[in-house]
């Protein structure tokens, strides 16, 4: 570089650091990276500052589910179980979330936790007329036959 010779330096703004970090947590960035393989974990602090900028609402709770569903396809079981945990909480009636929970407390070894998951599965499916639809795994798994009674 010779001497004397401006250097033009691209400044960041406060405003443009900020707006960096709330893509980083911003949900449907962080679904696209997991579909995409390019996210295979993600720790709790990650997750609660994940809730901080999109909170868990009617509007993000499909999102929500979706993520912990890769998590749980990626190995990243417990941080799946701490997702489908809460959405269950704010959200009882979200059948899905009941399957995944149930898949991911089996990968853990949970096998009790992961019947009481699937069992509410399957009482959901059956009150929705959609007994045809649950997993022969499903059914293995809490040694249940006889569907809706």
């Amino acid at each position: 570089m010779q001497e004397g010779k401006q250097i033009k330096a691209k400044y960041i703004t406060k405003k443009a650091i900020e707006q960096k970090i709330q893509n980083i947590f911003d949900i449907d960035m962080v679904l696209k990276r997991l579909k995409d393989k390019k996210i295979h974990s993600m720790n709790l602090p990650f997750i609660n500052e994940l809730f901080v900028n999109s909170p868990l609402s009617s509007r993000t709770f499909t999102q929500y589910n979706d993520i912990a569903y890769y998590l749980q396809k990626a190995g990243a079981n417990e941080e799946a179980v701490y997702l489908l945990e809460k959405i269950i909480k704010k959200f009882p009636n979200r059948t899905v979330a009941y399957i995944n929970l149930g898949d991911a407390y089996w990968e853990l070894g949970e096998k009790e936790k992961a019947r009481q998951a699937y069992t509410t599965y399957i009482e959901q499916m059956c009150k929705k007329g959609l007994q045809k639809k649950i997993p022969q795994e499903v059914l293995k798994r809490v040694e249940k036959k006889d569907v809706c009674k």
